[in-house]
């Protein structure tokens, strides 16, 4: 047992076995890598032929929606635009509609003025003609006399 030589030839056989066993217990994982490979392959073939198209179809839809809300914005803008200009009319119809709700009842009190000067009812109470306006119960107001 003090050989030497023994000893060399049981550890190369015991190293010999070892990697046999080795081999055989990579077969499965090696055709599991194969698999995987191919599977890889196929994957990026796919990748390959299908990437691109989409990745452009990414990009146009990018741009439409840029385009998209460049409309929607300018859209706002003019709506915008518009709503001033109804507000500036309306207010301009207001101012108008005043003016004119004033000039109408002067035109009325001095038609009522006329034909109570041209019916002759005025107060005689005093030297100083003075209309009544019934009909929008104001004070009675200064007249003039017409000498």
């Amino acid at each position: 047992m003090t050989d030497p030589i023994f000893w060399l030839g049981l550890s190369l056989g015991c190293v010999a076995l070892g990697l046999l066993l080795l081999c055989v217990a990579l077969l499965p994982a090696a055709r599991d890598l194969q698999r995987a490979a191919r599977s890889l392959e196929r994957l990026a073939d796919t990748l390959t032929r299908e990437l691109p198209p989409t990745l452009e179809s990414f990009r146009q839809t990018g741009s439409e929606l840029g385009d998209l809300t460049e409309n929607v914005t300018s859209s706002v803008r003019n709506a915008s635009e518009t709503l001033g200009h109804v507000n500036e009319g309306v207010s301009n119809v207001r101012r108008q509609t005043k003016r004119a709700r004033g000039t109408a009842r002067g035109a009325i009190a001095g038609l009522r003025a006329a034909w109570q000067v041209w019916s002759g009812d005025r107060d005689e109470q005093s030297d100083v003609k003075i209309y009544r306006d019934r009909k929008l119960d104001r004070e009675p107001r200064y007249q003039p006399d017409e000498d």
